[in-house]
């Protein structure tokens, strides 16, 4: 008994350790999300160990009807939740951004949602044991595995979003965002005045505002917010200027040849729904950063955080088409020995 309660203590362990020794990875997100479940299982060994004692003793039923209730109450409404929060942000992002693609994602996941958990199930019956079927169960294992890596890294991306306050920090790069011929663009605008709280309380940091020129810009992005930044009142010789890069990537490795000590303490600014990709990518240039990101607005960051999800996924392709050719390999093989079982004609 006191073995198997050890057992469920040892992944929230687990999870503190990555949090400290890995936070610019997907660990402490993944962990987080299996320390979830973990919790569950929990719940559920405490009822089975202890379900005589719960069956006559009167507080312990009502404990249990009152946590069983809640969590079903959770497991109904955040999905609904979720449909309601990524229609209404998209319908906000189109009215205030225009009629795009990228502006659409949200309420195309919505749609997708609703079809998979409400529609499927109401209307497809009739094709129980059919391929169909089949199919559909396997869309819902690959979207279960990509849910995952989708809430790991949510939660991974919100452990490293910092308020910074003085972490002797001796560079703070500041990631462009566009500008609107030669003014900063309000979300660019944040990141800046995000950037320039961070310089001041790093006493003797120096600002780095990295941005290249675009090609509907009037002058690079690095020198528009050079030119806020001092408008602000930071002094000129404390900015450095990076205005060749045209990705985060770039970003980050060109800033870091503007830095004159060997390992610099950098500190990222960017808004909350890129910080974290930029953290990863800069973990894999080697650079030692805290991240800061700058809030967005709801109906943006609710779309652009899908595209961040993506644009991981992508950075990680190898990876994740290994697991999904593994996972696939597997079900297939289950939903061959069902066939044969069901048909009677064993192994």
């Amino acid at each position: 008994m006191n073995y198997a309660y050890i057992l469920f203590l040892i992944l929230p362990i687990v999870f503190i350790f990555a949090l400290v020794k890995y936070r610019q990875s997907l660990m402490p997100g993944l962990l987080f999300v299996l320390n979830i479940f973990n919790f569950g299982l929990f719940l559920v060994f405490i009822y089975v160990q202890n379900k005589d004692f719960i069956a006559i003793n009167r507080w312990a039923s009502i404990l249990t009807i009152a946590t069983s209730i809640v969590i079903a109450l959770v497991l109904l409404i955040f999905p609904v939740f979720l449909i309601i929060n990524f229609i209404y942000n998209g319908k906000e992002a189109i009215k205030k951004e225009g009629f795009t693609f990228k502006n659409l994602l949200s309420i195309l996941l919505a749609v997708g949602i609703v079809c998979y958990i409400i529609l499927w199930p109401a209307f497809g019956k009739g094709f129980i044991d059919s391929m169909t079927s089949i199919v559909y169960n396997y869309i819902g294992v690959i979207v279960g595995y990509f849910l995952i890596i989708a809430s790991a890294y949510f939660f991974s991306s919100s452990f490293n979003n910092y308020k910074i306050r003085n972490v002797k920090a001796d560079y703070i790069v500041v990631l462009g965002a566009g500008l609107m011929g030669d003014k900063l663009t309000p979300l660019l605008k944040g990141r800046v005045d995000a950037g320039i709280r961070s310089y001041r309380l790093n006493k003797g940091a120096k600002l780095i505002m990295s941005g290249g020129q675009g090609p509907d810009e009037e002058v690079a992005e690095a020198y528009a917010m050079s030119r806020y930044a001092m408008d602000m009142g930071v002094p000129r010789e404390d900015i450095l200027v990076e205005d060749k890069s045209t990705s985060t990537q770039e970003n980050l490795s060109f800033s870091m040849k503007l830095t004159k000590k060997k390992k610099p303490k950098m500190v990222i600014v960017s808004n909350t729904y890129h910080i974290f990709r930029a953290l990863l990518m800069a973990n894999e240039l080697g650079i030692r950063a805290k991240g800061q990101g700058n809030k967005t607005l709801a109906y943006f960051a609710t779309n652009a955080f899908i595209r961040e999800i993506v644009g991981y996924i992508s950075l990680e392709r190898k990876k994740h088409t290994l697991i999904v050719s593994i996972l696939s390999v597997v079900y297939l093989f289950i939903v061959l020995v069902s066939i044969i079982v069901s048909k009677g004609g064993g192994l």
